[in-house]
C-alpha cells in the first residue's frame, strides 16, 4: 500500500494575520474587574497574533489559541457593541489581512462584526489545516486514525464557516465593498463546501484502502459527492462574478481546477469498474474514456505543489492502466459495444460527510463599567 495514495487531495491555507490591540487602553473603564477583563482579552489576542505570525500551518497551537481568545471576543461584543455608557480613548480599528485573497494589505475596519467574522473565519482556516497537516503525515499504519481525525477536523471547519454565512455576516451592516475575500458570502460557502468535499475525498480513500465498502457501485456514489461538492465549491467562488479572478489567489484557482478534474476522473474511474463487475465491458470503457478525458485536461504547471503533481499523475497511471485492460479485452475477447460517452448516466452522488454545526462558547464577560 502506497503511502502517496493514502493521501486525501488537500488544500494548504494562507493563515489571515491581523494587529495587536490594547483593548484595556483604548476603552475606558472605572472599575477593577472591566479593567482585569479587558486586559485578559488583550492577551488573549495578543497571544492568538503571535501563532498567526508564526505562520506554522496546521499547528494544533493556532487552533487553541484562537478558541481561547473567542470567548473574550463574544464577551468584548456584548459587553461594548451598542452600549452608550461606553467611552473610547482612541478610535478602535480592527485590521486583518486575507488568507485566500490576492491583496495581503491589512485591511482596517471600525466594526466589532469585522472582527468576529475575520476571528472565526481564521478559526475555520486554521481547522482545515489541521486536517492539511494530519493529511500530509499520514503512513499505512497511522492512514486509520489519521483519516478520522482529518475528516472531523474538516467538518469542523465546514460547521464553522457556515456559522459565519447565516449567523455573523447577516450581522454586519453596511459590509464595505474592499474587505479581504473570504468576507464574501460567496467565498464562505465555498469554503464550507470545500471542506466537505475533502472530507468527502478522505472517505472515499479510506474505503478504497481499507476495503470497508465492498462495493464499487457505492464507491461509485461517495466519489461521485467529492466531484459535486468540488464542483459547487467552483460554482460559488464563480458567483463572485470579476471578483473571483481579481481577489482569489492563484493557488486557490489551480486548486480548485485541479480537484474538480479529478474528482470528475475518480468517479467515473469507479463507475467503469462498476460496469466492468456488472459484465457491461463497453459501458465500462466508455466511463474509462471519461475518466481519462477529465485527466487529460489537468493543467499542470512547474510551479505546482509536489503533492498535488504526485496525486495527479498516479490517478492518472492508474486510470489509465485501467482504461487499457478494459479496452484490450473488449476488442479483443468481448466485442461489446462501447455507447457514445453523452448517453452515459452521471453517477449518482451518496454523501457520508456533513458539516458539524459550530455553536459558539459562552462569553468570558458581559459587562464593562
Amino acid at each position: 500500500m502506497e503511502t502517496q495514495f493514502l493521501k486525501g487531495l488537500l488544500y494548504k491555507f494562507a493563515l489571515p494575520t491581523t494587529k495587536s490591540i490594547a483593548f484595556h487602553k483604548v476603552i475606558r473603564t472605572v472599575d477593577q474587574k472591566s479593567q482585569d477583563d479587558l486586559i485578559k482579552t488583550s492577551n488573549a489576542r495578543d497571544e492568538m497574533l503571535s501563532q498567526l505570525e508564526k505562520g506554522e500551518i496546521g499547528s494544533p497551537a493556532t487552533v487553541q489559541a484562537i478558541e481561547r481568545y473567542i470567548p473574550f471576543l463574544y464577551g468584548l461584543v456584548i459587553a461594548v457593541e451598542g452600549q452608550p455608557h461606553v467611552r473610547l480613548n482612541d478610535p478602535l480599528c480592527f485590521n486583518w489581512t486575507s488568507g485566500i485573497g490576492n491583496n495581503k494589505k491589512f485591511t482596517p475596519e471600525y466594526t466589532y462584526r469585522f472582527e468576529v467574522a475575520m476571528t472565526l473565519i481564521t478559526y475555520g482556516i486554521s481547522l482545515a489545516n489541521r486536517a492539511w497537516t494530519i493529511n500530509e503525515n499520514t503512513t499505512p499504519l497511522s492512514f486509520d486514525e489519521d483519516s478520522k481525525q482529518a475528516a472531523h477536523f474538516l467538518r469542523l471547519a465546514s460547521g464553522v464557516f457556515d456559522y459565519v454565512n447565516m449567523v455573523e455576516l447577516p450581522r454586519w451592516i453596511n459590509l464595505p465593498a474592499s474587505r479581504p475575500a473570504e468576507t464574501l458570502p460567496h467565498a464562505v460557502t465555498a469554503l464550507s463546501h470545500l471542506c466537505i468535499a475533502s472530507a468527502q475525498d478522505i472517505t472515499v480513500k479510506k474505503a478504497v484502502e481499507q476495503k470497508t465498502v465492498k462495493s464499487k457501485a457505492m464507491i461509485t456514489k461517495l466519489a461521485a459527492e467529492v466531484w459535486r461538492r468540488n464542483e459547487l465549491t467552483f460554482m460559488e467562488f464563480k458567483n463572485m462574478g470579476d471578483d473571483f479572478k481579481k481577489c482569489i489567489c492563484s493557488p486557490l484557482q489551480k486548486y480548485l481546477v485541479l480537484a474538480t478534474l479529478m474528482g470528475k476522473a475518480n468517479a467515473y474511474r469507479f463507475a467503469g469498474i462498476t460496469q466492468q463487475e456488472a459484465g457491461s465491458l463497453g459501458k465500462a470503457v466508455s466511463y474509462l474514456n471519461v475518466a481519462v478525458q477529465a485527466l487529460n485536461e489537468i493543467p499542470l504547471q512547474s510551479g505546482d505543489l509536489a503533492t498535488w503533481k504526485t496525486i495527479a499523475t498516479e490517478m492518472k497511471a492508474d486510470i489509465e492502466h485501467i482504461h487499457r485492460a478494459f479496452t484490450k479485452e473488449n476488442d479483443m475477447i468481448v466485442f461489446d459495444r462501447v455507447p457514445d460517452e453523452s448517453s452515459l448516466e452521471i453517477p449518482e452522488p451518496k454523501c457520508l460527510m456533513t458539516p458539524i454545526p459550530y455553536n459558539p462558547p459562552y462569553p468570558a464577560f458581559s459587562d464593562i463599567h
